[in-house]
């Protein structure tokens, strides 16, 4: 049985939590982090495995595809699966 850690960036709030609290429901889901911007997202990437990423586009202090660029630059704890939403 595999085991995932989902890390969800999005500066919304309400979808956040939302999509927070659907994987929260899959057995096979062991943690899930939320950050409300892409700095917040890096930090907790640089402190801890993720297996999936899921960031939106356009977040505030830095967006998406800035966090992608900083976690090939550092080569930092990148996710095997990275999904993008807009």
């Amino acid at each position: 049985m595999a085991e995932y850690r989902v890390l969800i960036a999005d500066g919304n709030q309400q979808f956040r939590h939302m999509t927070a609290e659907f994987f929260k429901t899959d057995k096979d889901i062991i943690r899930v982090e939320e950050a409300s911007d892409g700095q917040a997202a890096l930090e907790k990437l640089r402190a801890e495995k993720f297996d999936v990423l899921i960031t939106e586009l356009v977040m505030p202090k830095l967006d998406g595809l800035d966090l992608l660029e900083q976690l090939r630059i550092e080569a930092v704890n990148s996710p095997g699966i990275i999904i993008m939403v807009s």
